[in-house]
């Protein structure tokens, strides 16, 4: 992962994480799924990941995922789990937070 940005849309009921990665596999990777729990395991509710499409060995990619809380729900600080295609091991990033 290169960067890591997180964004709310208050209005919307709506919050998002935005990674930039390089493949760094052999393989090609597809997102297939993720998880958003807080420190005590409450989970939001996911409504989309992209990109559907394979990842290549060597490119960097912009990886999204959206997820539907409001502002008290998405408080704290939260575990992102990324799934991939196939059952392969989650990917997991750690301290992610919403303004």
């Amino acid at each position: 992962m290169t960067d890591a940005f997180s964004y709310r849309a208050g209005l919307a009921g709506r919050v998002v994480v935005e990674l930039w990665v390089t493949h760094t596999g052999h393989q090609p990777w597809t997102l297939e799924g993720a998880e958003l729990r807080n420190t005590q395991g409450t989970r939001l509710h996911v409504l989309r990941v992209w990109p559907s499409h394979p990842i290549s060995p060597g490119d960097r990619r912009q990886l999204v995922v959206e997820a539907k809380a409001t502002k008290a729900q998405s408080r704290g600080t939260f575990l992102l789990e990324l799934r991939e295609a196939g059952g392969a091991g989650p990917v997991t990033v750690r301290g992610v937070t919403f303004p």
